[in-house]
């Protein structure tokens, strides 16, 4: 994942993909198996919490939205806005130290398999079916290409 492309990206950037790397190492060694993260949808949303809170310190808005959208293009995710995704981990998350995440945020996010949607298809429908869909690329690095020679 640390090819030469990333040797000069942000630092906040590489602990993005670094954490869904390890993110992802966690879903499919079953670690995180239990509903809702059950779903390819649910693993999807968690991941989003998950980078969400990562980007939860002070510093400049822009630079935050800025690292999310690069973020969110490397792991082949929906366009999706950060404060969209902030809004599902509360003031409950963080009683009980869920700075990252929960079962509550994710299914406040995409809703149950009961009654889909969320806030998620409430704000994007295209969106929502992207993060719902069946596809494997989904959520998952995007292949880093070699440094051009010349």
């Amino acid at each position: 994942m640390f090819h030469a492309t990333l040797a000069h990206s942000a630092q906040e950037l590489k602990r993005l993909l670094v954490a869904a790397d390890a993110y992802w190492r966690a879903v499919d060694l079953g670690y995180l198996a239990d509903a809702p993260l059950d779903t390819r949808g649910g693993q999807r949303a968690g991941l989003l919490l998950l980078l969400a809170g990562l980007l939860e310190f002070p510093a400049d808005p822009n630079l935050l939205d800025g690292l999310w959208e690069q973020a969110l293009d490397m792991l082949r995710m929906p366009r999706l806005s950060r404060s969209l995704v902030r809004r599902c981990i509360d003031e409950e998350d963080h009683a009980q130290s869920n700075y990252y995440g929960s079962a509550r945020g994710v299914i406040a996010l995409i809703g149950t398999a009961d009654a889909p949607g969320g806030v998620l298809k409430e704000a994007s429908p295209v969106a929502f079916d992207d993060i719902m869909s069946d596809s494997p690329e989904v959520g998952r690095a995007r292949p880093l290409k070699p440094p051009a020679t010349a």
